[in-house]
């Protein structure tokens, strides 16, 4: 038996009886699924990353790369609907997962060879396929939800998430990096095509091996009834009465407000600021270590105080967010800008999806999920492609308030202070109309983002890595 067949048959957890009982099996299944994230985390970090860079090194519009920012979204929740469907009649979570999956990891091949097959028009080109890997990876989305979400204990899932979010941050952070120390190699060389074409070819590699984890995992039973479906407008029509789907729309149009701006973040860095790839990977690395820093502290805080709690904090930070690049384009501040953002948007996304996980029956998961983000994707597209482009191409760089003159590099400052704005209207005008679901210690959001700045987050990590330190010291000793 080879190492890799050997490797496999230990990380098995498919059938219980052969590892110890079913809890084993769901521990095993956790420690797996941190496994196949950090692949996951290897494609994104030498693929996805990348797309807009390459769309850039293409000559792609401001139309372009809202497109490209944005579609993944609205594409991503078709796709997810399709799957809900596809796995709520055939019920084989785990084979539609590998399959989809490997579709994507072979989509990754012909990225590359866009520039050489389409020396006129590229960037349209381009932009389609990468979209086209997106939406594959997104029809596993609702599904993988269900899976993980029959796994992994109530109770355990913000301490559980925390740490594998950790985890793929920390690889993707790895990644990004020496993706980019990588493309700036080739740049120096002059072959930044066969830079790209190397980065498309580690992330279908990464995405490949991760696919072929899937089959390994433990799966409750999973078999909805008819019961279990309601349509869209159901949905939408129950807001009024739904907790959570009032949650789905305070949820959307933040990131309706988010997406006006987030398109045209690597336009000004390596447009209209001229950084260097290098300096364009080292701002997008710093937000995701803060995120490694901080987001198990998040989960944490989740599981004893319920996800609304974090919600709330870190929405209070949002609306300043975009607001830091109109001010200075200095590019240590907006390092320390990423650091804000990371921290903010790593609690962020974690309550987002236990709130989620809480909210909903565990036959309902994938379908739930796919209406959420085909509502999110719906408002993320106006937001990108509608408004956000609009703005950035009708906006004026120069502004003159009576005696005051304010001139921007370019149109893009204005449109990040408008995303800023809208956020801050949101969070005013709709978190007050969710609640909590689950019974949990009560606690103010002011309470929390003191903690947050105290530096409670980071003093955790400082004595959890020096622990684990000084027990591998001491093991070796």
């Amino acid at each position: 038996m080879s190492t890799l067949s050997r490797w496999f048959t230990r990380w098995d957890a498919a059938c219980p009886d052969a590892v110890g009982g079913v809890e084993a099996a769901r521990e095993k299944t956790m420690r797996l699924s941190t496994i196949e994230g950090s692949g996951y985390s290897v494609m994104q970090g030498c693929g996805e990353n990348f797309f807009s860079a390459f769309a850039i090194f293409l000559k792609a519009g401001n139309l372009a790369m809202a497109v490209l920012a944005s579609a993944p979204i609205l594409l991503g929740a078709l796709a997810q609907l399709l799957s809900a469907r596809w796995i709520d009649r055939f019920q084989q979570r785990r084979r539609f997962l590998r399959i989809v999956l490997t579709l994507q990891a072979f989509a990754y091949a012909p990225l590359f060879l866009v520039p050489l097959l389409f020396p006129f028009g590229a960037a349209p080109v381009a932009i389609a396929f990468a979209l086209f890997t997106i939406f594959l990876s997104n029809m596993g989305q609702p599904v993988w939800t269900s899976l993980i979400g029959d796994v992994v204990p109530e109770a355990r899932r913000g301490d559980y998430f925390g740490r594998r979010f950790r985890v793929i941050m920390f690889v993707l952070a790895s990644a990004t990096l020496a993706g980019g120390l990588l493309l700036a190699t080739y740049q120096q060389l002059g072959w930044v095509w066969a830079g790209f074409g190397v980065l498309f070819g580690i992330a279908g590699l990464a995405r490949y091996f991760a696919a072929q984890l899937f089959p390994l995992h433990y799966e409750p039973a999973y078999q909805p009834t008819a019961d279990d479906f309601f349509s869209l407008w159901d949905f939408v029509r129950r807001t009024p009465r739904s907790n959570f789907a009032r949650f789905t729309f305070y949820a959307a149009l933040i990131n309706f407000g988010a997406n006006i701006a987030a398109p045209f973040f690597p336009v000004y860095m390596l447009r209209d600021l001229h950084w260097s790839y290098t300096q364009f990977t080292v701002n997008a690395i710093t937000m995701l270590i803060a995120q490694v820093v901080f987001v198990r502290w998040w989960g944490r805080v989740s599981d004893r105080h319920g996800n609304r709690a974090v919600l709330i904090a870190t929405s209070c930070l949002l609306p300043s967010l975009p607001v830091f690049w109109a001010l200075t384009g200095n590019f240590y501040l907006l390092l320390g800008a990423q650091v804000i953002s990371g921290a903010t948007w790593s609690g962020y996304n974690l309550a987002t999806q236990n709130f989620l996980l809480d909210s909903v029956t565990p036959r309902k998961r994938a379908l739930v999920m796919s209406y959420y983000s085909l509502i999110n994707g719906i408002f993320v597209l106006i937001g990108g492609v509608v408004l956000g482009a609009w703005l950035a191409n009708h906006l004026p760089s120069t502004y003159h308030l009576g005696p005051l003159h304010c001139e921007f590099v370019s149109s893009l400052p204005a449109v990040f202070i408008i995303s800023g704005l809208i956020r801050l209207i949101v969070l005013l005008t709709l978190a007050p109309t969710f609640r909590e679901v689950r019974n949990t210690e009560p606690v103010y959001p002011g309470t929390l983002l003191l903690r947050l700045w105290s530096g409670e987050a980071v003093t955790g990590v400082f004595w959890e890595v020096t622990t684990r330190i000084s027990n591998v010291l001491r093991r070796r000793g």
